[in-house]
């Protein structure tokens, strides 16, 4: 967050039912399906007795045999319907009915039964959960980045995502094994946040069919919550293998995937000394002799904290009053997350702050500061604060006090905000996550879209709900920086959130914003591909020729005395002077944190993008909804 110390310091497709194979929605009876020949049906809902021995139904279909309906499919043995039906998948599925009724919600996303529905996002959001579930997230149920082994692996991921049924695995479609089409997984490092922004999308889309009868997919209830389930466990992997209460990974892995084990290194020499001696991330063996065929990987950081207290939330929202989740893994995330408060909440003696994050082997991690009044190491005086800090502190510590309940925590959440004046902070600092053309670090936006969520859905006060919905509206949506808000992005996630949340009622316009950008989204597969909008000639001259031939693309900078400087974005990346286009935008294996003003990028072609993104915003989007009363997504758990 250098930018910062800057600023802050210096100032489905859904289906007709088309196929053969269908028994009966009779229109003639050489056609029909009753036990006995019925001579005189027209649609199998006779009038007249007729010859059957099952049917004689004047409204309601009640063969013996499969249904036959001629209006809404409700079988409930196998689908067999000429007429349009209303599965996800295909009509004439030779699996159980998946049939659901249309529910109107008011999603922020609408779906089937809303208005403005849009059936390509919502297919491309199911074939975003088959790949997650058959590839990007196999190996334990959180989201990964995925690295082909060959083209002819690249080929078979291509035809399975674009030609299979949502039911069909890679390996029943290909008849290959995962981990033989896998060269390696990626991401480990990040994974409390990729993994962790992933994993709200598999909680609300359990609660959305639990609680609403939703069509999230072809998976059964029972599937979808032990989506659910194995997140819980994952999570409390991620705190026990490293022996110390309090301490979070950031990245696990399985022993034995694809590409290999990576080296580990011992937690202390024969001297007790902690290793390696400079402090870096590297990969440990179990600490807790609970998990020895897992390998985890410390100097965890605050982003991937955030990551992973985002999951907690959302996670928490949804199982706390359900009986059909064991209570024992309710209680051991509890137990969990209390020990990271605790931890949280010592002073340490390096900087003399709490909120610091602590590693395993005894000493602060590299981005470890929570606490405003540090800086990436810089010490601050109370009389300025690093209101980025702000946010994310009382973000985590609104989730801890939200999953235990324990009152030292929520009086400590009061005290950071009566006594330490971080709200303070907030409004005075806060902005400067956006620095608009100047090297704005989009994962930092991201971080602070994540910190927030917890602050606007489980407030219940009134008055801090009234802040919280000013401060994301003022410091994240808008910005100081006149021409570089969020709001003129149009990010998928981003709007979502904001416009579930804004001041008043629910900001409908960036819903329809947040809609249309994510049926832009590429569809799976979507791989690292080569983009190259501008080459040197462009750059120099300030304007670009995109690869779409059409598009003309002005470069972010200044012309001065006939040279082109251009105001280079985080990394020194170029960018342009408006958000480009999705379809000639440089793909991104996590787009929320990507700056939309990147104009080149990409080329590792058997790089499978893997679509946490997507799926988080997707289905936050659908589980969110419209409405006049501003506090209809406040969370019924909220304090």
């Amino acid at each position: 967050m250098k930018w910062f110390a800057v600023a802050l310091l210096a100032m489905l497709v859904l289906v007709c039912g088309c196929s053969s194979g269908d028994d009966d929605d009779d229109h003639s009876a050489a056609v029909d399906d009753d036990v006995d020949d019925d001579v005189d049906d027209d649609a199998d809902d006779d009038t007249t007795p007729a010859d059957d021995d099952a049917d004689d139904d004047t409204v309601v279909d009640d063969d013996a045999t499969p249904d036959d309906d001629t209006i809404v499919d409700d079988d409930t043995t196998v689908d067999d319907d000429t007429t349009p039906d209303d599965d996800t998948v295909v009509d004439d599925d030779s699996t159980p009915d998946d049939d659901t009724t249309p529910v109107d919600l008011g999603a922020l996303i609408p779906g089937p039964g809303e208005p403005n529905y849009d059936p390509d996002t919502e297919n491309k959001a199911f074939r975003y959960v088959q790949q997650l579930r058959g590839m990007s997230a196999y190996p334990f149920g959180m989201s990964l980045d995925v690295f082909l082994v060959d083209d002819n692996a690249r080929a078979l991921v291509t035809d399975w995502l674009t030609n299979s049924q949502l039911t069909q695995s890679f390996v029943d479609y290909t008849g290959v094994a995962v981990y033989d089409a896998v060269g390696s997984y990626g991401e480990v490092g990040d994974l409390g946040m990729f993994g962790g922004v992933a994993a709200v999308g598999d909680a609300v889309r359990y609660a959305l069919a639990r609680d609403a009868g939703v069509n999230v997919g072809p998976e059964s209830l029972d599937q979808l919550r032990q989506d659910v389930v194995t997140l819980l466990e994952d999570l409390h992997i991620c705190v026990a293998i490293t022996g110390v209460p309090g301490v979070i990974v950031r990245g696990i892995q399985p022993r034995g995937w694809p590409g290999g084990d990576p080296q580990t290194t011992p937690m202390f020499d024969q001297y007790g000394n902690p290793l390696p001696p400079v402090k870096t991330g590297v990969y440990r063996d179990d600490q807790s002799g609970q998990y020895p065929d897992w390998i985890w990987m410390d100097d965890t950081s605050k982003d991937q904290m955030l990551g992973y207290f985002l999951a907690i939330a959302v996670l928490w929202d949804v199982v706390a009053d359900d009986a059909t989740i064991d209570t024992s893994l309710k209680t051991q995330l509890q137990a969990d997350v209390a020990a990271i408060g605790d931890k949280l909440m010592e002073v340490a003696p390096e900087t003399g702050l709490d909120l610091c994050i602590r590693d395993a082997d005894g000493r602060l991690v590299g981005a470890h500061d929570l606490n405003p009044l540090e800086l990436e190491g810089i010490i601050l005086p109370p009389i300025v604060g690093n209101g980025f800090n702000s946010v994310a502190a009382l973000g985590i510590y609104k989730t801890i006090a939200l999953v235990t309940g324990e009152q030292r925590f929520i009086d400590f959440w009061h005290q950071m905000i009566d006594e330490r004046h971080f709200l303070r902070y907030v409004d005075e600092t806060f902005k400067f996550v956006n620095t608009g053309p100047f090297a704005t670090n989009w994962s930092n936006i991201n971080m602070a879209f994540v910190a927030i969520y917890p602050l606007l859905r489980f407030e219940a006060d009134p008055a801090q709900q009234d802040y919280w919905r000013t401060v994301i509206q003022r410091d994240l949506w808008q910005t100081w920086f006149p021409g570089w808000s969020v709001a003129r992005t149009k990010l998928g996630f981003f709007g979502v959130i904001y416009a579930a949340f804004a001041p008043g009622p629910t900001d409908d316009a960036a819903a329809d914003d947040a809609a249309s950008d994510l049926h832009d989204f590429r569809a799976p597969p979507y791989y690292d591909i080569d983009i190259e909008n501008c080459d040197a000639n462009e750059i120099a001259a300030g304007q670009c020729l995109a690869v779409d031939g059409v598009t003309v693309i002005n470069l972010a900078g200044v012309m001065i005395n006939g040279t082109f400087h251009p105001f280079l974005g985080h990394g020194d990346s170029l960018q342009a002077a408006a958000p480009v286009p999705r379809a000639i935008r440089p793909p991104s294996d996590f787009d929320w944190r990507s700056s939309p003003y990147d104009v080149n990028g990409g080329g590792a072609d058997l790089f499978l993008m893997p679509g946490g993104d997507f799926h988080a915003a997707y289905w936050l989007g659908r589980f969110l909804r419209r409405g006049t009363d501003a506090s209809i997504n406040t969370s019924p758990h909220a304090w």
